[in-house]
């Protein structure tokens, strides 16, 4: 096949794939044609068109005998147009060596049909299904071809199911076989989750990082940090916190093997803020340090609180804007313990209202949509009174 013959059929494949019939065609017929006015047939036209006419024809009706096209001329046989016979565009993606949209579709609608679907990516597989359909494409955005989309999807499954802290490589390793797979697709899967799991809140700003760790998923080994008035034994260790003085650091496997020993201690509060975790001494009282949304290792230093001191008071202290309500809600349904919000109230508002900050479209976006959720009714008169004056406070300042 020369080169005039490839780059028409090529064309006109090209255009079939962008064409409303390849997406699955309408009530009218569409055909898909080339005139002199395209590129690869500008040589019937023009000062020199003498000289490539008879060859050109000789191609054409080459090509017009296999089946591939049809040619269309006027009543004086002079040349008009090519038209794509679309029963072979198989036959011409082969014998061209072209990449195969219609297979690759196919074969993304399998996946997508047949794959494991945990939680929100039943909504992500559903989205990109609809997509296919109307788009006859998929997001490039999201996977690149059909072997990056296996590789996603185990991915987010195994995100979805990963209830205990681990780092990024050997998670990679648990789910790829390699430790280095994960980070290939990392940013891909974050843009998903970040549209599709509606559980997972996260600000604007919110690093890859935070937005792994809500699942588990951690670059190194995260600490616990904690202050106040708890003692407990560490293999034959007793640490007494409140003499201690200091805030002190528990690991993962330090929090699965210590003992809670009595304490006096009258109420837990969680503090978003590491500034604020440093500034607050209130007696007898246990200080965690949250860092945003807690991740397993907290939540299991909680949990184990919580069991031993029940009857104490559980309190978290946040910002008071979006992000700081949802990090309190997630902490209340993720640990099951009855949390109260402290100093995240309108007196707090109005007596530092001269370090509060302007709200953004994000911002009011946000707390709308709180505002209509019964799960955050305990802020509902704070947020009232938020989008009435158009600010939010962060918690330093109310150190």
């Amino acid at each position: 096949m020369d080169n005039f013959s490839y780059e028409l059929l090529v064309a006109l494949i090209k255009k079939y794939h962008n064409s409303r019939l390849s997406k699955g065609g309408s009530e009218r017929r569409l055909t898909i044609r080339l005139t002199t006015k395209d590129r690869e047939l500008s040589t019937y036209v023009g000062k020199y068109a003498y000289r490539y006419i008879d060859s050109n024809d000789a191609e054409l009706d080459k090509l017009q005998k296999k089946g591939y096209i049809f040619v269309n001329r006027d009543r004086n046989d002079q040349f008009l147009s090519v038209e794509l016979n679309i029963e072979s565009v198989p036959a011409i993606i082969k014998e061209c060596k072209l990449d195969d949209r219609d297979a690759h579709l196919r074969s993304v609608v399998e996946i997508l049909q047949n794959s494991q679907k945990n939680r929100f990516v039943a909504d992500f597989v559903s989205a990109e299904l609809d997509y296919v359909q109307k788009n006859y494409s998929w997001h490039k955005s999201y996977f690149s071809d059909e072997n990056e989309l296996v590789v996603i999807l185990k991915v987010l499954n195994a995100m979805v199911m990963q209830d205990e802290e681990v780092m990024e490589r050997d998670f990679s390793v648990k789910v790829l076989g390699d430790s280095k797979a994960f980070a290939a697709v990392k940013s891909k899967v974050i843009s998903i989750v970040k549209k599709y799991d509606h559980e997972l809140i996260v600000d604007e700003d919110d690093k890859d990082a935070d937005v792994l760790m809500g699942y588990n998923i951690v670059k190194n080994s995260t600490y616990a940090l904690v202050k106040g008035n708890l003692n407990f034994r560490l293999n034959d260790q007793i640490i007494d916190l409140e003499k201690l003085g200091f805030e002190y650091s528990l690991s993962d496997e330090m929090i699965k093997k210590l003992l809670l020993l009595p304490s006096t201690c009258t109420k837990l509060i969680t503090v978003e803020n590491l500034t604020s975790f440093y500034k607050l001494n209130i007696a007898n009282s246990v200080v965690i340090f949250l860092s945003g949304f807690h991740n397993h290792t907290k939540q299991m230093l909680l949990k184990k609180i919580y069991a031993a001191f029940g009857n104490i008071e559980y309190l978290h202290f946040g910002d008071i804007d979006a992000g700081g309500f949802v990090i309190y809600n997630n902490l209340l349904k993720s640990t099951q313990i009855p949390f109260k919000p402290y100093q995240m109230g309108i007196e707090q508002l109005k007596t530092q209202f001269n370090y509060a900050k302007p709200l953004t479209e994000y911002d009011k976006k946000r707390l709308g949509e709180l505002k209509k959720n019964v799960e955050y009714s305990v802020f509902a008169e704070v947020i009232e009174f938020m989008l009435e004056n158009s600010i939010k406070l962060e918690q330093e300042a109310l150190d």
